[in-house]
């Protein structure tokens, strides 16, 4: 299902991903709400803590990417997001 997320960097009604820094966990949570505050860039549901064990461990450091129009909806969309851009390779050039 959907989790949220609030934030004063990504638009609103965006989709991001996140996950944890050597986690394998990553939820992709969509921008519903403004923060009142700027000492960080996003704030999870509780919903989105959980499913990525944060709950726990409170405020801590996340990596987040926004989430492509063409990845919305994928089953694999947080995997997909944090992938490395393919490169072009083109003989002869």
């Amino acid at each position: 299902g959907l989790v949220s997320a609030a934030s004063n960097r990504f638009p609103m009604g965006s989709y991001v991903a996140v996950r944890r820094p050597l986690s394998a966990r990553c939820v992709v949570v969509k921008i519903n709400d403004r923060m009142g505050h700027s000492g960080r860039v996003i704030d999870l549901s509780r919903e989105a803590a959980a499913r990525l064990g944060m709950i726990e461990v409170g405020v801590t450091e996340v990596e987040l990417v926004p989430l492509p129009k063409y990845l919305i909806g994928h089953e694999h969309a947080c995997r997909l997001a944090f992938m490395p851009p393919a490169h072009l390779h083109v003989d002869g050039w």
